[in-house]
């Protein structure tokens, strides 16, 4: 660790290993959403990220006077993970990552169904967020040095990459993207949603700004509400709220009550150059081609 300071060994528990499963995938996260994807209280979960910190396996730092964690070398070797590189939280990236990170988690809770069934509507581990594109990029070779070495580029170079995405029942993707400031132009945020739509049947945009949001349901309205929803980050923050006041104060290992973990099974993640172009698009390219 830092400052000299010697590691000491933790007893790792599933609730642990869930943990690091979910700091894998983000740049960060709060005891707060990290407490709503385990379904255990922020005070136990806080307790649980210092031990996890003093082994070695977590970093924890304070951004603008909030506590957030991520995950380590350490950590990801623990967890039987893959290895994935790893950075400190930039405070230029700090306001946008912790939205993205609500946005993730409010897909992820638990809700009530039509059919009665009770459960996590997008759990956390089917969204492949930023960090898990990112780590299975492919790279091609474009050309050769001199001395015969290759020169790679990313195969997704030109492809306008979301802050998520998940692929829905029908097998099709939805792109989530959080729009926290005012882009140049609307033309850039009309130039995103167009480049989605190339493999994205549905995206969900969710905006901090009310100017952005004017923005944005002025787009919707063009695209269409088939194509394209808009949300306010302020309704999903008070959701968050209200679903930790209703986190058992008492830990399941003590009252014996199952917790309502919000991660799920985690899927691979898939390229961004490997999603498939959607059918209209398809159609479309091959009219222009004619």
């Amino acid at each position: 660790m830092d400052n000299g300071i010697r590691e000491k060994t933790v007893l790792l528990k599933e609730l642990d290993f869930e943990i690091l499963r979910c700091l894998y995938k983000a740049e960060f996260m709060t005891a707060e959403q990290l407490s709503i994807m385990t379904g255990e209280n922020p005070s136990y979960i806080r307790n649980r990220c210092l031990q996890l910190c003093q082994a070695g396996l977590i970093k924890r730092k304070t951004v603008r006077r909030k506590a957030v964690n991520y995950i380590t070398k350490k950590g990801i070797k623990e967890a039987g993970l893959s290895p994935r590189n790893i950075h400190d939280p930039k405070l230029s990236r700090y306001e946008h990552n912790l939205g993205f990170m609500d946005v993730c988690t409010w897909f992820a809770l638990w809700r009530k169904f039509k059919d009665g069934s009770y459960h996590s509507w997008i759990p956390f581990g089917q969204i492949i967020t930023e960090r898990d594109f990112n780590a299975a990029r492919e790279m091609s070779v474009v050309k050769y040095r001199a001395d015969g070495q290759p020169i790679y580029v990313s195969a997704d170079k030109n492809i306008h990459a979301p802050d998520g995405y998940f692929r829905r029942p029908d097998g099709s993707f939805a792109a989530i993207e959080y729009e926290r400031t005012q882009k140049s132009s609307n033309v850039v945020v009309m130039s995103n949603i167009k480049e989605n739509m190339k493999r994205f049947r549905l995206q969900y945009w969710v905006f901090d700004d009310p100017y952005v949001g004017k923005v944005l349901h002025k787009l919707q309205a063009e695209i269409g509400p088939d194509r394209m929803l808009v949300y306010d980050i302020r309704k999903f923050r008070s959701d968050l709220d209200r679903y930790i006041e209703n986190i058992p104060k008492v830990i399941s290992a003590k009252s014996g009550v199952p917790r309502r973990s919000c991660l799920g099974s985690m899927v691979e993640p898939i390229p961004l150059n490997r999603i498939p172009l959607t059918p209209d698009y398809q159609r479309n390219l091959a009219l222009e081609r004619r």
